[in-house]
């Protein structure tokens, strides 16, 4: 189980944006199972692809706030289940945008990982056994700025860079069995740690029905790295004594740049949005110094738009991530209702992930989302 804690903590630590987030972030982007490398003027863009604010022409004051409002979990294995609403009220982005220096410039506060996972893992040896509950309360806050500038009228560059803030706690309840003794473990692990982050960004509008755009995100400094750790074991044989060990320690994760790529193309009053994301390979340490990787991985998104005539333009996405050990899968729906220069959109989400180990649980996630944008 030890290594198991440092595999979750890159599972759901990685990156600092949303081209690797499990859960829709973002504006119109998180409506569309966080497809926008090619999505222009759009307060999203700050977190997946900067350029896209150099094509914004309105020159008043955006605000936008974006966040869902109800998510419920599940995952069940053989003798393991666990469900849970979350009622709380989760903020995953706030921007705002406004024209200087002859392009645009925004300041935000992202949250693109914020959930708490439970899975449940099991294996059988002969007469031994082994089950475990565990539970992920991961937070991921990125605060940065952003700049935008366009060249011509069909090329755009930007950059957003800033702090990553990120914080994982991993609680474990584990029970053995043999046909000779039995023991219970708990297992306790805290990581927090803060980098300084740079994305650059093009976007190209090819013809004015055809954009493509992409970005990288870098981690070139660490401010901040910690760990903690506490193991708490009884077993039958000696079921007065409780064994527990306490150890602090340094992480050392390392990952490399993440890439995205993504072409937007207009059919009449239809957009259609394409992503392809690579995700590079990621690094941390445990207690003892054990240094464990996560492979490198891709992930593919799709959206659509319906720009009609009207107060009422629905979209749509679908995403899939192909990890080494699991798959994971996206599916979103919206309805962005425009008054004048201002936006609402409300919508739905659905995420799950299937484990590629017949031990581990799968689990999904299904909730409410919003987003508001208001121009002053």
């Amino acid at each position: 189980m030890k290594s198991f804690f440092v595999i979750l903590f890159l599972l759901f630590a990685e990156g600092a944006f949303a081209v690797i987030s499990p859960f829709p972030v973002g504006h119109l982007e998180s409506f569309m199972a966080n497809t926008g490398a090619a999505l222009e003027d759009s307060p999203g863009n700050v977190i997946y692809n900067p350029a896209g604010l150099g094509f914004r022409e309105a020159k008043e004051l955006n605000i936008s706030v974006s966040g869902n409002a109800l998510g419920q979990q599940h995952f069940q294995l053989e003798g393991l289940e666990q469900q849970s609403n979350d009622l709380k009220l989760r903020p995953l982005l706030t921007a705002g945008i406004y024209p200087i220096a002859d392009g645009m410039g925004a300041v935000f506060v992202a949250n693109p990982i914020s959930f708490k996972i439970f899975q449940g893992t099991q294996s059988e040896s002969g007469a031994a056994q082994a089950k475990a509950n565990v539970t992920v309360d991961t937070d991921n806050i990125a605060a940065g700025v952003s700049y935008a500038r366009n060249l011509n009228s069909s090329f755009s560059w930007g950059v957003s860079t800033g702090v990553t803030f990120s914080s994982t706690e991993t609680y474990a309840y584990s029970s053995y069995q043999t046909s000779s003794i039995a023991a219970t473990e708990y297992q306790e692990s805290h990581t927090k740690n803060s980098v300084i982050f740079l994305m650059p960004g093009i976007m190209w509008k090819i013809t004015p029905d055809w954009t493509v755009g992409a970005s990288m995100n870098f981690t070139p400094v660490t401010l901040n790295d910690e760990a903690s750790r506490v193991d708490s074991v009884t077993n039958s044989a000696t079921p007065t004594q409780i064994s527990q060990t306490t150890v602090k320690y340094k992480t050392n994760s390392k990952e490399d740049p993440d890439v995205l790529l993504g072409t937007q193309v207009r059919l009449g009053l239809h957009r259609l949005f394409t992503d392809v994301a690579y995700n590079g390979v990621e690094s941390a340490q445990n207690e003892n110094g054990v240094n464990t990787t996560s492979s490198a991985f891709w992930s593919y998104s799709v959206g659509w738009k319906y720009d009609r005539a009207g107060q009422f333009q629905p979209m749509a996405g679908l995403g899939y991530a192909d990890r080494v050990i699991s798959t994971d899968y996206i599916a979103t729906a919206g309805c962005s209702i425009l008054n004048r220069a201002n936006e609402l959109i409300l919508g739905l989400y659905y995420t799950k992930s299937d484990s590629r180990s017949s031990t581990d649980s799968s689990y999904d996630s299904v909730g409410v989302m919003f987003s508001s944008s208001l121009n002053y």
